[in-house]
């Protein structure tokens, strides 16, 4: 089983990663590999039982071959905002641009995506949601095991980080100071208006669908 996690940065896609994580231990289909696709050579890992990789590019034969793909979105104002706050990149239409043409291309494969804005308003809900398309064929949803994976998952950022080649944590895949900023609408903060307005207008029919209001009216 192939579950691959390629969720927007700094969407929540972590949060996606360690829920399915959790949930395939729970049902006895701990990973054989759980990691970062830059971090393995696939075809063997492959070979060995379940896999779960994140990724963020697209990789069209990776998508074919996953027998499960989840993805997650965001606000693409606080997307950039905190991609630049995290990892110091400009926060301009050009990184907005990217980071939605490659969300775009994975969602077309998605069983599960994740509305970042729903996980802040309730965590166990969205886990469930997860949990009824990852669940395997006679698997109940028990409702106790959702509560401990969701204390698990918030937890998280307070755990101590054992940062691999990619500076993230070899297992949780958690940055040292992963949260920047989790408010929705946190980008005032972070990006002139000028970058938000073209961001507005550049996508204004994605932005407008998923319930993100343009500048004028926030």
């Amino acid at each position: 089983m192939l579950v691959v996690v390629a969720g927007m940065n700094r969407s929540g896609s972590t949060w996606v990663y360690n829920a399915a994580r959790f949930l395939m231990t729970h049902w006895g289909l701990r990973p054989a590999y759980a990691g970062w696709i830059h971090d393995i050579d696939l075809p063997d890992k492959l070979l060995l039982g379940p896999a779960l990789i994140k990724v963020h590019e697209y990789h069209h034969d990776l998508a074919l071959r996953a027998d499960l793909v989840l993805t997650s979105h965001r606000d693409l104002r606080d997307v950039v905002a905190s991609m630049a706050r995290k990892f110091g990149v400009r926060p301009d239409i050009e990184l907005a641009t990217f980071i939605l043409d490659e969300y775009l291309k994975w969602a077309v494969h998605a069983a599960y995506d994740l509305r970042y804005e729903s996980l802040l308003e309730d965590a166990q809900r969205e886990l469930a949601r997860l949990a009824s398309v990852m669940r395997p064929r006679g698997k109940p949803l028990d409702c106790r095991m959702l509560e401990r994976i969701t204390e698990e998952l918030a937890d998280l950022p307070n755990r101590p980080v054992h940062p691999g080649s990619s500076g993230a944590d070899t297992v949780t895949l958690m940055h040292p100071g992963h949260v920047t900023d989790g408010r929705r609408g946190g980008w005032r903060s972070s990006i002139d208006e000028a970058t938000a307005d073209e961001i507005d207008h550049r996508f204004a029919v994605w932005m407008s669908e998923r319930g993100y209001p343009p500048l004028a009216s926030v």
